[in-house]
């Protein structure tokens, strides 16, 4: 059960962080693939 949500948590956070990515970088009309912020 533990694992489960722990899993759960990570992809939410991936999900969101990429989600987070194309809300900024669409209106400016920048790629959403590259280049990387790092």
């Amino acid at each position: 059960m533990l694992l489960s949500v722990l899993v759960a948590a990570a992809f939410g956070a991936v999900i969101g962080s990429f989600l987070n990515v194309c809300i900024y970088r669409l209106p400016l009309r920048a790629s959403v693939v590259a280049p990387a912020s790092a």
